[in-house]
């Protein structure tokens, strides 16, 4: 389970949010 860059975000959305709460705000950006 490994999410970085883009490459997490067209994999899973979810993920991301547990890795760190900073992923959260670029989804929300994005």
């Amino acid at each position: 389970m490994i999410f970085t860059g883009g490459g997490a975000r067209r994999r899973t959305s979810p993920a991301p949010r547990m890795r760190s709460p900073a992923y959260q705000r670029l989804y929300a950006e994005n």
